[in-house]
């Protein structure tokens, strides 16, 4: 009869479990997992730098405030802006949480074609990113994974034209300065090509007869051993070479009047990349700076220079915003990311286990004790022969001390 209640309370503690991992496993613990990967040929360092940018919780901050803009003009639901604030904590968890880089060879393929992978991956070690999201449906976990990756195309477009930004106005300073360097160099040449061109006039009109052109320039600057070149021909020589260098200065000279149009454009452009909140705003910003700007040049030069951003930003628009780049589409996932099964399984063992110690707690208790006494006897007997032992040493040293003093004496 004790046996048999025994069974049926374990049987109830099993079922009250099983039950308890059932619900759980169909609400608190049901979890979907929806994947996409995104195309992006960076090399390994720009990967770096993208992981650090695309982690940010800041710069998510900016993107999700940037749909709330949306939000506010009528393009964006509620629900996407519950969505975006579930998602900061994924962001704020970490890169590794949410998104992983792919790379162009994984480690059995360079270990199975070292010298060709590596040479075939220069530049290029990454091809894109991997992105992962978990929600309680299926629907939700898609369309968490698709706003992930569209804040993640998003950031890339964001960072790559402010790094354009920034690359363009250095590279401009350092037009400037070698432009500058370059003239003054120029123009002493030209300087100095016409204070020669001058005394080569002054040789003519001293000695007419070496104004022909078929007499031989014996006071000429012949380079290289060449032949003296008559007078008439190296005057023109030197005319031509001042006003080759004249046309050098000039264009030069346009180039810089080209850098200071463009200067102003583009330090009207950082401040853009200050304010904007996403990439795609900021894409629309440039692309209508670049316009306007257009529309209002008047000279030639200026309006090539600004077809040529406004080309250059099309392209990457299109490339980058436009163009799609999942490899594999954000999924709807078919199957939980947990089996409902293996949690009930798991709930139901849990509680064998747990009925079982409770229902032999006695015996368990009695075993753990009863080991613990023979523990202690055992050591404690060790303690007494150790004590024995001692004693009968330190007898046995006494009498042979005592013995040694009685002989001393006779």
């Amino acid at each position: 009869m004790t046996n048999l209640n025994r069974f049926w309370k374990i049987s109830v503690v099993v079922v009250a479990f099983t039950a308890l991992g059932a619900v759980l496993a169909y609400t608190a613990l049901l979890s979907y997992k929806s994947t996409a990967s995104i195309a992006f040929p960076l090399t390994l360092q720009e990967s770096k730098v993208m992981s650090e940018v695309i982690g940010s919780p800041q710069n998510f901050d900016r993107y999700a405030l940037s749909v709330e803009h949306d939000r506010k003009d009528g393009g964006t639901s509620d629900a996407l802006v519950v969505r975006m604030d579930a998602l900061r904590g994924t962001v704020v968890a970490g890169p590794s949480n949410w998104f992983e880089p792919v790379l162009r060879f994984s480690k059995a393929d360079l270990k199975e074609f070292a010298g060709d992978a590596l040479k075939l991956g220069e530049g290029s070690a990454l091809i894109g990113y991997r992105i992962t999201t978990k929600a309680s449906t299926p629907d939700e976990a898609q369309k968490k994974t698709a706003l992930l990756a569209a804040y993640v195309i998003d950031a890339n477009l964001r960072e790559l034209l402010i790094a354009k930004i920034k690359k363009t106005m250095a590279d401009r300073e350092a037009f400037i300065d070698s432009t500058a360097a370059e003239q003054g160099a120029q123009k002493y040449n030209v300087s100095m090509l016409e204070e020669r061109l001058g005394q080569l006039k002054r040789i003519s009109v001293k000695y007419p007869s070496v104004n022909k052109l078929e007499a031989r320039q014996v006071i000429s600057l012949g380079d290289g051993g060449e032949r003296y070149m008559p007078l008439p021909s190296q005057m023109a020589a030197v005319e031509t070479k001042v006003l080759d260098i004249k046309e050098k200065i000039a264009r030069s000279t346009r180039g810089l009047m080209q850098s200071r149009a463009e200067g102003e454009m583009l330090e009207a452009q950082r401040k853009m990349t200050q304010a904007s909140l996403s990439g795609r705003d900021l894409m629309v910003a440039l692309l209508a700076d670049v316009q306007t700007r257009l529309s209002k040049s008047v000279e030639g030069y200026d309006k090539q220079l600004f077809l040529d951003y406004l080309s250059q930003y099309t392209s990457i628009k299109v490339k980058y915003l436009e163009t799609p780049r999942f490899v594999v589409a954000p999924e709807i996932p078919v199957k939980p990311f947990i089996s409902p099964l293996k949690i009930i399984f798991s709930f139901a063992v849990l509680g064998l286990l747990v009925s079982l110690i409770y229902q032999f707690r006695a015996q368990l208790w009695l075993l753990v004790w009863s080991t613990w006494d023979e523990e202690e006897l055992h050591s404690r007997g060790l303690s007494s022969a150790n004590r024995t032992s001692s004693l009968g040493a330190a007898e046995s040293i006494k009498q042979e001390n005592g013995g040694r003093g009685e002989k001393y004496a006779t």
